[in-house]
């Protein structure tokens, strides 16, 4: 593993790469390339990562939660926790279920049709609740569980619903419930000032192969008022579970089992 990991790094496929080991309740870190190629930086398990959509693991772990504590099944139709102006059921009228959106058969886009973002870069960064009542007030969705396809917002308004039945917000939820009972301790909403020296800069390939760097603000999705960050300390136990919820994004601070 650690000869391809460092092949691809050679070849100029990553700018780095940091892999975890979970095997007999013991964990092996492995990290190897540059968390700033123009600078030489070398990446350590301190570096900090964007993991995107890995996100939703997140939110899928707390619906796992919230269904064995009785306090929603995946069968509530989200209609139960939304407005009724909201377009949640297919034209045969089947209502969009919790197990739905988790398992992307909802039939609702993944981006909002007609939504011009401000920021391409960062397009969820400004996509509230009230854009996103406003979209599912005209566009709704299609037929309802009967094909996979991938949903951003699907996701989004599974976080977004879990905050409403327990009358919080969604960082609170995911805080309360999930990363201090699994002692995240260094898992941000907002990543703190000091730890943005450990940032992993941003690459995007080109087909001359080379690696551009991005800003750290401005590469891909990784618009970071939008964004919430992770420093997993026991990172195998956030996987075995599983707009605000939805495509918000994890920053990963990997350190050794403390």
């Amino acid at each position: 593993v650690k000869k391809e990991l460092e092949r691809r790094i050679e070849n100029g496929d990553n700018p780095s790469i940091a892999i975890g080991i979970y095997k007999n309740n013991t964990v092996d870190y492995f990290v190897t390339g540059y968390q700033n190629m123009e600078k030489k930086t070398l990446a350590t398990t301190a570096t900090i990562y964007e993991i995107g959509s890995i996100t939703k693991t997140f939110t899928g772990l707390l619906l796992s939660k919230m269904v064995l504590e009785n306090k929603v099944t995946l069968d509530t139709p989200l209609y139960a926790v939304f407005p009724d102006s909201l377009k949640l059921s297919d034209p045969e009228g089947r209502k969009v279920t919790f197990k739905d959106v988790a398992t992307h058969t909802s039939g609702l886009h993944s981006f909002p049709l007609g939504y011009n973002p401000p920021d391409l870069q960062n397009p969820y960064a400004q996509l509230d609740r009230k854009k996103l009542y406003q979209y599912l007030s005209n566009w709704g969705t299609m037929k309802v569980g009967k094909k996979y396809s991938y949903s951003n917002i699907g996701v989004g308004l599974m976080g977004e619903g879990l905050a409403i039945i327990e009358s919080t917000a969604y960082k609170t939820l995911i805080k309360n419930e999930i990363l201090e009972p699994l002692n995240l301790n260094h898992t941000y909403f907002d990543v703190p000032a000091s730890q943005t020296k450990n940032f992993a800069y941003g690459y995007q390939k080109a087909n001359t192969r080379k690696l551009f760097a991005c800003s750290l603000i401005k590469c891909g999705s990784n618009g970071y008022q939008s964004q919430y960050g992770s420093n997993q300390t026991h990172l195998e136990r956030s996987f075995l579970g599983a707009l605000e919820g939805g495509e918000k994004y994890i920053y990963i601070y990997i350190l050794p089992p403390s």
